[in-house]
């Protein structure tokens, strides 16, 4: 099934929207050199021709208007009158741009529902399919303003087409804030489910809202088509932290085509939390610590665990996800890395080569002060493992975090380095020791 998109196909999909300039106010939009009034220009000129310059005319500037949003509203009587097109592009371009204009549209609210809610013996019918869900969408997007469309939309919760059922789920939600339509989508995103992508993706639509909808969306990880396992860890990384431990379960558990999005999506929020809490001064102690014992606890393990998943493509988004956390995965890396699985210890020494990129820039708390702290003795106990891989991956990370000269067991280490068997293990003990001893 064709994923929905924008349907618009016009010569001026290619450009892009300008803003001032043209002696015009410095605010005003503009696509393709004209404004909303000069787009309703063009189309009250050829809307009621028939003419294929006219539909052509009429294509270009209902697509305009769609691009324009929310300044369209000055065509909004243009575009009602585009809804009785004998041209289905400039039907479905109309009735996107009215949605756009958003809830100063509520007076086209019943020029957009008539056709939607024609009856299925209706000759037109089948011809305004794509009108259908387009339709449901923008009256979504009109919102509470278009409330006298509820009936219509609760007609089409029965209808065949699964497109026009998510979309008049999620625009009764706008409208309405009926939470009910949650768990309506949820249950679309089963695999037996044809659009379960766009209910997926509908959700995500919600955002914080549809975190009812965790365990479907969690179990959609799993589905047998890759972009509905994608969209799926997509929503609930937008979901945010909350999602963490349901996505370490997940991934604990996973079988085979869940255990790549489930990785890919826990590592995503690592990241975010990297950022967003662990690497900033201002970061608030308690919830510091809180989310860090967390993370330490319920989200690595499970990335962890998979650095000896047989599988490349696993493995892999495990030891992303392990890196973009930065200096919070080192001392887990370090001690797999010097263990006894060879799988899991050579992920690991690859997984310490891309953490490099994600440790800090300083210690910017204290409470990552603490952390690197903590670290120095695994450390420096790896800076001395049998393996020459697991202690040239160790200096190398010393040479990135924040030790200073009068370490006197540093020290120690970084000379005898000098003469160790690995040209990388003494080429990282030689770059530390020439900045301590110029």
């Amino acid at each position: 099934m064709n994923r929905f998109r924008w349907l618009v196909v016009c010569p001026l999909l290619a450009l892009s929207v300008v803003w001032g300039g043209g002696g015009l106010a410095a605010d005003e939009a503009r696509f393709a050199g004209r404004t909303a009034a000069e787009w309703r220009e063009v189309l009250a000129a050829h809307v009621e021709g028939d003419t294929e310059r006219d539909k052509a005319q009429c294509r270009a500037a209902t697509a305009a208007l769609g691009y324009l949003g929310e300044s369209a509203e000055v065509a909004q009587e243009e575009l009602v009158r585009s809804l009785r097109s004998p041209s289905l592009e400039v039907r479905h371009a109309a009735v996107d741009a009215l949605g756009r204009i958003g809830a100063e549209a509520a007076e086209t609210v019943p020029a957009i529902v008539t056709p939607m809610d024609l009856p299925r013996d209706h000759a037109h019918y089948a011809a305004l399919r794509t009108y259908r869900w387009l339709a449901a969408r923008a009256l979504g997007r009109i919102g509470p303003a278009a409330e006298s469309a509820a009936p219509a939309l609760e007609r089409a919760l029965e209808n065949e087409d699964p497109l026009y059922r998510i979309q008049a789920a999620l625009a009764l939600w706008r409208i309405e804030g009926r939470s009910e339509m949650i768990d309506f989508l949820a249950a679309m995103t089963r695999p037996a489910e044809p659009a379960a992508y766009e209910a997926v993706m509908a959700l995500g639509e919600m955002g914080s809202a549809a975190s009812v909808a965790g365990d479907p969306l969690l179990a959609a990880l799993e589905h047998p088509q890759s972009d509905v396992r994608r969209a799926a860890a997509d929503v609930l990384v937008r979901l945010g932290p909350s999602q963490l431990a349901p996505l370490a379960g997940a991934l604990s558990d996973a079988e085979a085509e869940g255990a790549r999005p489930a990785a890919y999506a826990l590592g995503q929020l690592l990241a975010r939390l990297r950022e967003e809490l662990f690497y900033r001064s201002d970061s608030d102690p308690d919830r510091f610590h809180e989310t860090a014992r967390l993370v330490l606890e319920t989200a690595v393990p499970p990335l962890v665990a998979r650095l000896s998943d047989p599988r490349d493509e696993v493995r892999q988004a495990a030891q992303q996800g392990l890196a973009r956390l930065g200096l919070l995965s080192l001392p887990m890396l370090l001690e797999v890395a010097g263990g006894s699985d060879p799988l899991a210890s050579r992920a690991a020494i690859e997984t310490l080569v891309r953490v490099e990129a994600y440790l800090p820039e300083e210690l910017a708390s204290p409470h990552l002060a603490a952390l690197h702290a903590a670290l120095r003795p695994r450390l420096f106990a790896a800076m001395e493992d049998p393996d020459p891989q697991v202690r040239a991956a160790a200096f190398r990370i010393f040479a990135r975090l924040f030790f200073g000269p009068d370490d006197s067991r540093a020290v120690a280490l970084l000379r005898r380095a000098l003469r160790d068997e690995s040209l990388a293990v003494r080429r990282h003990a030689s770059q530390v020791l020439r900045e301590w001893e110029p």
